[in-house]
Order: structure tokens, then sequence, then C-alpha cells
């Protein structure tokens, strides 16, 4: 993950992009209007795939007295273009190499069938002109959960699968979850997390690269549970009952144990996040009935790292920025976990591993890299 969006373009696509800008910008009484996609260009570092020759000669007229229309477009909204031959090349050769590159936007020319396909595939964000639309980067979801009885959901046995149904996600092939109370009474979190994963992980069985989710959690969060070894053997079964049920691809999940997980509960994918103000556990095991923890209302929101640039910020930084900020904390607690597991420290209250064992500090989940 890095702290702003990263493209990779073939250059028909991005010169497509600029074609025709003045009309999307301008209204009819002149006025300009927020363009999405040169506020993105804007904001991304972008490779074209191209020789430094070919993107000199594109490049040619921008800053000059006469720019032509590409010119125009990166002199009005200061998009400089590179140049990055190692990674299409890479790609060129043994198309598995875009997974290494799977937190970046590939604008591609290619067929929507072939887009589609190295999505199914890969879990890389890819797509052609026809596709690169601002409604397809508006992923948000905001809702209140109820615990005082007053919430009208209809009872069922689904939670999360019936709340967020209909929803298109954007693809992914990692996700990251840290939240302190998911192993609380009874580990309910886990109970519903199954279910959000359900609905977040690719439904196509055509994945060829595994799907990694990683976990940070404290085993005993308010000091009733037994002790660390017991509660790694809990999220073994997990794993093995719920979590690696629900799709027929690789699936690899790792569980860190840890006291020093995010102080707001998160998931993070590559491209959006969601944030459940009181934590994970917003439904009972197998139902739609809000789980009653204290009277508070668990407010969840979810929202694209793609929109929210200028309007609004947070402390100063982009969502992008702050989940890369997020990654770099959490990389730290999972390479200290994998230490701590080589040397043999498995005391209580230690960062440690549990659920699949990587074989390196460096976790194979794109969100961490």
């Amino acid at each position: 993950m890095f702290e702003k969006p990263v493209i990779y373009s073939d250059i028909e696509v991005l010169k497509s992009l600029a074609q025709g800008y003045l009309d999307r910008i301008m209204d009819p009484s002149g006025v300009q209007r927020p363009d999405f996609i040169a506020s993105l260009l804007h904001n991304s570092y972008i490779f074209i795939n191209c020789s430094d020759d070919e993107l000199d000669a594109l490049l040619e007229s921008v800053g000059t007295d006469k720019p032509d229309e590409f010119g125009t477009f990166c002199d009005a909204f200061d998009i400089g273009p590179m140049t990055n031959e190692v990674v299409f090349d890479a790609i060129a050769v043994d198309e598995r190499q875009i997974v290494n590159q799977s937190g970046s936007l590939f604008f591609l020319n290619r067929t929507k069938a072939e887009t589609k396909r190295l999505r199914d595939e890969y879990g890389v964000w890819v797509l052609n002109r026809d596709e690169i639309t601002e409604d397809v980067f508006k992923f948000t979801f905001n809702n209140n959960y109820d615990p005082s009885g007053n919430d009208k959901r209809p009872l069922s046995d689904n939670g999360w699968r019936n709340e967020l149904n209909g929803i298109s996600f954007p693809v992914c092939n990692s996700i990251v979850v840290s939240d302190d109370y998911l192993m609380s009474n009874k580990c309910i979190g886990l109970d519903n997390l199954t279910m959000l994963l359900d609905v977040i992980m690719p439904k196509s069985n055509l994945l060829k690269v595994p799907f990694n989710i990683t976990v940070f959690t404290d085993p005993n969060p308010n000091g009733n549970n037994p002790n660390d070894n017991t509660m790694r053997s809990k999220v073994q079964d997990w794993i093995k009952d719920e979590v690696k049920q629900l799709r027929n691809y690789n699936i690899v999940v790792e569980v860190i144990f840890t006291k020093n997980a995010l102080h707001d509960r998160r998931l993070l994918t590559l491209h959006y996040f969601i944030d459940p103000d009181k934590g994970f556990h917003v439904f009972l095991p197998q139902s739609n009935k809000v789980y009653k923890d204290g009277d508070d209302i668990n407010k969840v929101h979810a929202e694209s790292f793609y929109f929210n640039y200028g309007n609004p910020y947070v402390m100063g930084k982009s969502l992008c920025e702050l989940a890369y900020d997020d990654t770099c904390q959490l990389k730290k607690i999972y390479e200290n976990a994998y230490d701590n597991y080589t040397k043999g420290h498995d005391v209580e209250g230690v960062d440690k591993m549990a659920g699949d064992i990587p074989t390196s500090n460096k976790s194979n989940n794109c969100v961490l890299n």
C-alpha cells in the first residue's frame, strides 16, 4: 500500500482520458465543475507503458505557449506521468507478475472481457477506457446499529450478508483487520467477521492466487479468556471450519495476537476501508439482531480511498495517507510477532503468530506490502 494511488496505464488509455476534458469540466454557463478523473490523476503516481523517448514526445507540448490537448490537460491539472518499463515488461512476459502491483490501478487497452478475466484471476483492479468512470470508484456505506431494541431490521440468520447485499465491492486479493475485541464474549467478533468476509471476498472461484487475510487482535481483551495457547486453538478451528469453507480457492489466514492493535477498529483492503465505531461484533451469531454491549450505537462507515483528496481531509491527510500510516504501524507488529515466533518467545501478552504461519517476517498480504 502506498501513501497515494499508483496508476499503470497504457499510453492510448491515458491520451483518451484527456480527450474532451473541457466538455467534462465546463458546464453550459462557463462555470468549472469538479472532474473526478482529473482529480484522480492529479493525486496519483502515473506510470505509462512506453519508452522514455515516447514519453518525451507525448509531453513535448507541456508547458509551452501552444500545448496540444494532452499538454493542456497535464498543465491544467498538474499531471506528470512517468515511465516504468520494468513493470510492464515483466507483466508482458508473465501476467501473474501483475499481483506484485496489487495495490495499483491498471488502465489497460484491453477488451472488457479481458479486464474482467484479469480481475477475476488475480484480484487486481484492471479497467479499460470505457470502464473508467466516477461511479466505478464510488464505494461508500454508512449505517447505525442500535443495541437498545429499537433496531427494526428483520430477524434472519445472515447478519452482514443481508446488510451489505447488493453492494458492489472493489476487487481485492488481500484483507487486513484490526480489532482488539474480536475474541471477547465467546469470540462473537469472529462470527461477525466470517459473515463480513463472505460478502467481501471474490465470489468467483477463478482466483489463481492465494487470498490473504491478516487479523490483528487481542486474545484476551477483557481478562476472561483462557491462556493464549487455548485461544490459538480456537483461532485454528475458526480458520479451518469457517473461513476456509467460504470459497474453493486458496485462502491464507494469519492471526496476530497483540496488545497494540490500531486504536480504531478497521478493515483495510487495497482500495477501501470499513470502520465500525464500536467494533465488528455488530450482530448476534447467525442473526440480524444487533448485539448489545452497552447502550452506545455502533456506527459503521465504509469508503473508497479515491474520493478524499481535498474535502474532507482528516488531520491534514487523505484517506490513502491515513491507511498507509495504519499499515506501517501494523507491519511493525507483524515483524515483531514473527521475530518472537522464530525465537520461541511464547509468553502471555507478547505479539505472537497464530493461523497460517509465514516463512518470513514479510507478509504475502498485499495490504501490508
